[in-house]
């Protein structure tokens, strides 16, 4: 059973919705076992910053699940959906960050046009 959700707040944002193939959930402290599949893998995280040792992945595992806490959102991890082969199966790894700035005043930094 998926970890239930624990952002405090007025309208915590949902998981994203399943696609035909793909499945997502909440990173929680009991996973890991899966962090250190996924992120203690050197070609996962060649362009990350990686190789990542044992007590970087979990404190990577701990910044996804404080991240959920705080804002809502994570990386969170993927699932090949019932149905599909493999079923079950972690296939990776893909969400959002939040960001507490001005977005207009960010891109007018770079010149980029924002509406009024």
């Amino acid at each position: 059973m998926p970890p239930k959700r624990r952002v405090v707040g007025p309208n915590p944002p949902p998981l994203p919705p399943p696609t035909e193939r793909l499945a997502f959930r909440w990173w929680s402290e009991r996973d890991e076992a899966l962090a250190l599949a996924l992120w203690g893998d050197d070609s996962v995280t060649a362009l990350i910053g990686g190789p990542f040792d044992r007590a970087a992945v979990l404190g990577r595992l701990a910044t996804e699940v404080g991240r959920e806490q705080a804002e809502g959102v994570q990386y969170w991890p993927v699932f090949l959906r019932e149905g599909q082969e493999g079923a079950g199966e972690h296939v990776g790894a893909v969400g959002l960050r939040g960001y507490t700035g001005d977005v207009r005043s960010r891109y007018n930094k770079r010149d980029y046009p924002t509406a009024p």
